[in-house]
Parts: structure tokens; C-alpha cells; sequence
């Protein structure tokens, strides 16, 4: 992701309204182990 397009989704994102936002019903640690081990058996 260059730096323009992650600039861009920031901007998106802080503007979304709080009542919005909720928190992610997976832990993150659990969601980014799976996607690394996805990742891992994919390649």
C-alpha cells in the first residue's frame, strides 16, 4: 500500500462517526495468527 492510498484510508476511517465503530468480535491476535497461517500454507 503506498503511502497516498494509506493516507486516503485514514482519512476515510477518522471521519466515519463513533456510534460507527465497533469492536471486533475476534480477538486481533487470533485473527492476524490465522491470516499469517493462511498466508503460511497458501504460499
Amino acid at each position: 500500500m503506498s503511502k497516498e492510498n494509506y493516507d486516503a484510508t485514514v482519512a476515510v476511517l477518522e471521519a466515519l462517526p463513533q456510534d460507527q465503530v465497533k469492536p471486533p468480535k475476534t480477538p486481533i491476535d487470533a485473527y492476524l495468527q490465522e491470516a499469517e497461517d493462511q498466508f503460511i500454507w497458501a504460499s
